[in-house]
């Protein structure tokens, strides 16, 4: 190594003889490869590797995946002697580390007890015992707390004991789970779901895919009482919960843009005005009117239910009167000049509506709950 702390760049005609020599050993000293920093790396055959491994590969071939190692522990060092040279596997390998002292062994250090914190002993007495155990800032231990959490109860121990009052109960009194806010969920078998599921499967088994009622509808209070229960379909789900007045009807809807008085009014002015006109002054679509008009949506609301939509004169935006419909069709019946399109061209103007008009009266597409005799027996040609 030079001065700077360089290691000098050996040729290949320095460095092979000396492998070659250490190969061919036959002193039982050290031979080391001076001037590297550590342990030596030589090529040999255009391959980089320990010269310890070069050294063995020149007086008995190649180790494969075997390690070359050292019994004098002076590898690090440089020690090239074939006769201290054996091989081993990574075990092997390991061991002769911790052997030489170069291998890192964690020293486990004595664990002293640690002392008892002091806390608030928990209060819950059960089994005729107190707990007594520590809590730096509750009243009750990790143990109770993590209970009263999961079931309401510090006593409770578990799911089962938890539904036990609804899977017995004997009286048709409504059975409410303790710490109940809204509908409860326990975990039965790993699996969450409805607390009145859970004791439906603890008395009768899976329901499958069908629903789990109340006939008391006060399930989402947290009823648990088994004789309370019966099983239905999603159709039966939803009227139950209609009936319990907890569908999202009318004004309770998020998504409604009518109120019940606004509905009222629309239903009042379905004679005298479009459904356009209803719905531009409502700021609704007239798809929306048309749902309220017939009873689709808002069925429960107050106003009146048209039977039928405004027809012929009653519509604001007719341009005909019964007496030119029926005119209409019978000049279209009994002139057979009528039947060419210039001709009806001249009745469209005559009485001041399209082409399109004429024709729509004479098929009947408008004006059809006229005398169905006029619109019979007459192909447009």
């Amino acid at each position: 190594m030079d001065p700077n702390g360089r290691t000098p760049q050996r040729s290949k005609n320095t460095v092979l003889p000396f492998l070659k020599a250490a190969a061919r050993a036959t002193t039982d000293e050290c031979i080391d490869l001076t001037g590297y920093a550590g342990r030596p790396v030589v090529r040999l055959n255009g391959k980089g590797m320990w010269a310890s491994r070069a050294v063995w590969i020149l007086a008995y071939g190649d180790p494969g995946d075997l390690h070359v190692l050292h019994t004098c522990h002076r590898g690090i060092e440089g020690c090239l002697n074939i006769r201290h040279l054996r091989l081993g596997d990574d075990a092997d390998n390991h061991r002769d580390r911790v052997a030489a002292g170069r291998s890192f062994v964690r020293i486990p250090r004595p664990r002293s007890r640690r002392p008892a914190r002091p806390g608030i002993r928990c209060k819950v007495i059960e089994s005729g015992r107190r707990c007594d155990e520590h809590h730096p800032t509750h009243d009750m231990c990790s143990k109770h707390r993590r209970r009263e959490r999961l079931y309401g109860d510090p006593l409770i121990r578990s799911t089962r004991a938890l539904l036990g009052a609804g899977t017995a109960a004997v009286t048709h009194e409504c059975v409410m789970l303790p710490a109940s806010y809204g509908r409860p969920t326990v975990r039965l078998n790993g699996v969450g779901m409805t607390a009145s599921r859970a004791v439906w499967i603890l008395v009768h088994g899976d329901p499958g895919d069908q629903y789990v009622l109340h006939t008391c509808h006060r399930g989402q209070e947290g009823c648990i009482n088994v004789r309370h229960l019966y099983l239905g379909t999603q159709q039966q789900n939803v009227a139950d919960t209609v009936n319990a007045g907890r569908h999202a009807v009318g004004e309770r809807n998020g998504h409604a843009k009518l109120t019940a008085k606004q509905v009222a009014r629309i239903r009042e002015l379905a004679g005298t005005m479009t459904q356009d006109a209803l719905a531009a002054e409502f700021g609704v679509s007239r798809q929306a009117i048309a749902h309220v008009l017939h009873g689709r949506t808002w069925g429960g609301a107050q106003g009146p239910v048209p039977k039928a939509s405004a027809r012929g004169e009653r519509i604001t935006v007719a341009k005909l009167t019964e007496a030119d419909a029926r005119s209409i069709r019978r000049r279209y019946v009994r002139g057979s000049r009528w039947h060419n399109r210039g001709n009806r061209a001249q009745l469209a103007t005559e009485y001041g509506v399209s082409e399109r008009t004429i024709m729509d009266v004479v098929r009947g597409d408008t004006w059809g709950w006229l005398d169905a005799k006029e619109a019979q027996g007459h192909a447009i040609t």
